[in-house]
């Protein structure tokens, strides 16, 4: 076994103030590195400055075999059967203290990042993990409707005018004689349409053409239409192709939620072969084609129906492409 001066060298200085019992030692020589404070005899651990390296010393017993100790502060320590005085054992309890506030503040870092890592409550998965997950890439919104202009659009501009910041089609003066739409300029397959709408006059009906072309040479287009108006609020409708409804809401939850006279909002969305319509967030449809032979992509287009003096609004108009990975 190896000397306790060949483990831990001393100074004269650390010596001196072992054997003098002053309340203060001239540097820090003494040092809990490890270990707790059960007593004064058992499990101290010293830094001696001189040595500059941590060790034991533990029981008389321990110490008192040990060869090469010699003199000096290692056989006053034995001599007295390992008691430390008390200034220094202040000291070690001053920095064991010390050292426990520090892991504890450690502790709470470790545990304040986990939660920031991990998220609250255990198994939670954050809002950027699910979207990893997600099969769909999630395209920012992009406006179809600047709000001043029909650039994008293409119709029948005597039935069609900007107002107020919306699409106004009909009036309230003169019957309209058929149906009339204005439509985009481009073609869209899968995507999220939102917007909002406000009919106006004394049985209006209107819609929103989705997935449709126009026939050629006629005022008419064909495709699928997000239904408004009259019986018909939220109601998927054939335009012009098979002329039937694919799919209608109950009438008593959208009464809950539609405002006749005001601003409602819709949302649209087509992807694959499913199509779903929301009117003020309630869900008044989820159609699935059955028939291949239907076109799945196509024209947006918003209508004010023929029939006696009206007006469809529609304002915010925004379209998010659904692109999956």
């Amino acid at each position: 076994m190896k000397g306790i001066r060949e483990l831990f060298g001393t100074t004269r200085a650390t010596g001196d103030f072992l054997r003098s019992g002053r309340e203060k030692p001239p540097s820090d020589n003494c040092f809990l590195s490890r270990g707790n404070r059960k007593s004064r005899r058992t499990s101290l651990r010293l830094l001696l400055s001189g040595g500059g390296t941590a060790g034991i010393l533990a029981k008389k017993t321990d110490i008192l075999p040990v060869t090469g100790a010699g003199s000096g502060v290692f056989s006053d320590l034995a001599a007295t059967g390992g008691l430390i005085p008390d200034p220094c054992l202040s000291m070690i309890d001053h920095q064991e203290q010390q050292m426990q506030r520090t892991v504890f503040t450690g502790v709470l870092v470790l545990v304040g990042m986990s939660v920031f890592l991990i998220g609250p409550g255990s198994g939670a998965v954050s809002a950027d993990e699910k979207a990893v997950d997600s099969p769909e890439v999630r395209l920012p919104e992009v406006r179809l409707f600047d709000g001043k202009t029909l650039e994008g659009w293409q119709g029948d501009a005597e039935w069609f005018r900007v107002e107020d910041g919306a699409i106004v089609g009909g009036n309230l003066k003169q019957k309209i004689p058929h149906n009339f739409f204005l439509a985009t300029t481009k073609e869209y397959a899968d995507f999220e349409l939102t917007l909002e709408f406000r009919l106006t006059g004394e049985g209006t009906n209107a819609g929103v053409q989705i997935r449709s072309r126009r026939i050629p040479d006629h005022h008419e287009m064909i495709g699928y239409q997000a239904d408004l108006g009259q019986n018909y609020w939220g109601a998927l409708y054939d335009e012009s192709r098979r002329n039937k409804i694919l799919a209608a809401p109950a009438k008593e939850p959208l009464a809950k939620v539609l405002k006749a006279a005001d601003w409602n909002s819709y949302r649209i969305r087509c992807e694959g072969r499913r199509i779903q319509l929301w009117i003020n967030d309630l869900q008044t449809v989820d159609y699935t084609e059955a028939d291949e032979s239907m076109e799945q992509h196509g024209l947006i287009a918003v209508q004010i129906h023929g029939g006696p003096p009206g007006e469809a609004r529609y304002r915010n108009i925004q379209i998010r492409p659904l692109v999956k990975k």
